[in-house]
């Protein structure tokens, strides 16, 4: 049996958010290079650490970090979330979308 990707939880975590109706963004981390007529830029993303993806839950966001079944967040994800934490934002750290579809339920249980 083939081990789950992250990106099929990520696929996954996005097609249960859209089911439930949240608004859902997915996240790039990192810099990239594009080039184009000759020109190349470098394109600067979001900062090393942030999760995948931002969903809003009506009001509340709830930051989701996707990993493979059996894989932990880095050090700077960990941090990441400290920092959302403390703007009294959601996250978690999901393998599956049972999970988030656990958080989303008991955010709306609380709005």
């Amino acid at each position: 049996m083939k081990t789950r990707s992250e990106s099929d939880v990520k696929r996954e975590i996005q097609n249960t958010l859209k089911a439930l109706g949240c608004l859902c963004y997915r996240m790039n981390s990192g810099t990239t290079v594009l080039e184009s007529k000759g020109r190349k830029r470098v394109i600067n993303m979001a900062p090393p650490g942030t999760a995948d993806l931002l969903a809003f839950i009506g009001p509340t966001p709830l930051w989701i970090e996707c990993k493979a079944p059996g894989k932990q967040p880095s050090k700077a994800q960990l941090q990441f979330r400290a920092i959302v934490n403390s703007y009294g934002h959601h996250w978690i750290c999901a393998d599956s979308a049972i999970e988030v579809h656990a958080a989303v339920a008991g955010i709306r249980s609380r709005q």
